[in-house]
């Protein structure tokens, strides 16, 4: 079983927490949000 070793903070228009075991799936997931919503930005304002 993975266990979460990275968490994100995105804080703008819309606000969203990750909790991933690797920053690139934290990043990977941001870039395709924000590919398909602009109100998104593919880096995190956070991460811990």
């Amino acid at each position: 079983m993975l266990r979460p070793q990275v968490f994100a903070l995105q804080e703008g228009e819309v606000k969203i927490g990750l909790i991933c075991s690797e920053k690139q799936a934290i990043d990977a997931t941001l870039n395709s949000l924000a590919s398909e919503d602009s109100r998104f930005c593919p880096i995190a304002d956070k991460y811990w």
